[in-house]
């Protein structure tokens, strides 16, 4: 038998390397999502003082 090890270890390595930017991408999108939500809160409490 071929050995093929080195094809398991190339596509390990794609797929670990495509999770860790899709936590990235993930994580990124949550602050993202979070910074806005705290700006519409700041323009909601400003509005509510004045």
């Amino acid at each position: 038998p071929k050995f093929d090890g080195w094809n398991d270890l190339i596509n390990i390595g794609n797929a670990s390397r495509f999770l860790k930017l899709n936590l990235f991408g993930e994580v990124c999108a949550f602050v993202r999502g979070y910074e806005i939500l705290m700006y519409m809160f700041k323009v909601v409490a400003s509005k509510v003082e004045k």
